[in-house]
């Protein structure tokens, strides 16, 4: 009967080089009005260089922060990132699947997801047309917080 809700969860958003800033802003302050707190991950510290030009924060790197300090992950993709980041990202996409948190993941982020096995599971929100529509639904994945319906494959 736990009246589950988004309040206080947070999430990892993974963005790499040439990353759809706008896209990303969106859904990250839609998260946000629903009180779920939003941190940056890449594979640098510092700022992280949108397909714009423009640039975004970011709070962690692969190297300095684990899938296990959140609640979710949102993969956002990035086109000029390099294959050990792409490799960085699918490793730690993969850890908080197999702990049965929420993933979201649009444009190039879809890509570090082994698709064969999470593209269809519970708990999985991929879009990349209408961000207003990701939001709502992986707000809702972030809500339920573990998926337990979840099968894993090794």
């Amino acid at each position: 009967n736990t009246k589950k809700l988004p309040n206080t969860r947070k999430v990892g958003v993974i963005i790499g080089t040439d990353f759809k800033r706008e896209d990303v802003l969106n859904v990250c302050n839609a998260l946000k009005a629903e009180g779920i707190q939003v941190e940056i991950i890449s594979d640098k510290l510092g700022n992280q260089k949108a397909f714009d030009g423009t640039e975004l924060k970011v709070d962690h790197t692969f190297l300095t922060c684990d899938s296990v300090l959140f609640d979710a992950i949102y993969a956002a993709g990035g086109k000029g990132v390099s294959q050990k980041f792409k490799e960085e990202a699918a490793y730690f996409i993969k850890e908080a699947f197999s702990h049965y948190k929420a993933i979201g993941a649009t444009f190039e982020g879809k890509n570090w997801l082994q698709e064969d096995v999470m593209a269809n599971s519970p708990g999985v929100v991929i879009e990349d047309q209408d961000m207003s529509v990701f939001a709502q639904n992986f707000g809702q994945a972030i809500s339920a917080h573990r998926h337990w319906n979840r099968q894993l494959v090794k």
